[in-house]
């Protein structure tokens, strides 16, 4: 998550930094070289743009996960310290009626 992160921060940059070159006023006429600059810069920005959605996506997806596998932890430790204090309240009831011989305790 911290990867997919820092990827989309990265490229959030370099797209920044694209779209800043982009806006900056070009001269009347531009060479061939800097027109196919130009365009190669505007693929890039799109490009980026697409990695960037995906990163997005792609982190709130494992976010979404995290919270699901966290609340099925979370579900199964109750569950089990549930299953723990029964089993703990029965072998305690076992051994009080062993150190009693048996015998009900009339204030149960």
């Amino acid at each position: 998550l911290a990867a997919l992160r820092s990827a989309a921060e990265a490229d959030r940059r370099r797209l920044e930094a694209i779209e800043g070159e982009l806006a900056s006023a070009f001269e009347a006429e531009l060479s061939s070289g800097e027109l196919k600059q130009r365009e190669g810069l505007q693929a890039e920005v799109k490009r980026l743009s697409q990695r960037r959605v995906k990163a997005e996506r792609d982190a709130a997806k494992a976010e979404q996960q995290r919270g699901r596998l966290e609340g099925d932890l979370r579900d199964n430790l109750q569950q089990r310290q549930q299953e723990l204090q029964r089993t703990l309240d029965e072998q305690t009831e076992e051994e009080r009626r062993a150190s009693t011989g048996g015998a009900v305790d009339p204030a149960a």
